[in-house]
């Protein structure tokens, strides 16, 4: 019998989390014009009303309001995970890093990846490497 016990003081396992791991915001040029004008606060309120317990920001070349997303997140339910999609020759790239990454070691990584800083955010640039490259 004190298996069976052992068995009900476990954890109980697996945890079901809603997550969005592709959320751009006004910082990518092609978001609706619905969205343009959001603030760091409307990303947030959204994710909560939709009960999204994860969202990921991914914005095209840049990660210029991941940390401003990060701090309107404070003190709420929601992680956000800073990231970024990464224009290829071959394709997009999403890359997605732990919560307290900065955004400069983000910015780095792309300008490694050859996106100029000056280029940050911009739809008509993409790295020379392929998709594995960036992998």
């Amino acid at each position: 019998m004190q298996i069976i016990k052992d068995i009900f003081n476990l954890l109980e396992g697996a945890v079901w989390l809603k997550a969005d791991l592709h959320v751009h915001t006004p910082a990518s040029q092609d978001i609706s014009e619905k969205w343009a004008n959001s603030k760091a606060e409307d990303v947030v309120r959204i994710a909560l009303e939709k009960e999204i317990d994860i969202i990921a920001i991914t914005d095209h070349n840049t990660v210029a309001w991941c940390d401003d997303i990060r701090k309107a997140a404070e003190g709420t339910s929601l992680t956000v995970l800073p990231g970024v999609e990464i224009s290829t020759y071959q394709g997009h790239v999403l890359g997605i890093f732990d919560s307290y990454t900065p955004q400069n070691i983000i910015e780095d990584l792309l300008i490694k990846l050859g996106i100029a800083r000056d280029n940050f955010g911009s739809l008509e640039v993409a790295t020379d490497k392929g998709i594995a490259d960036c992998l």
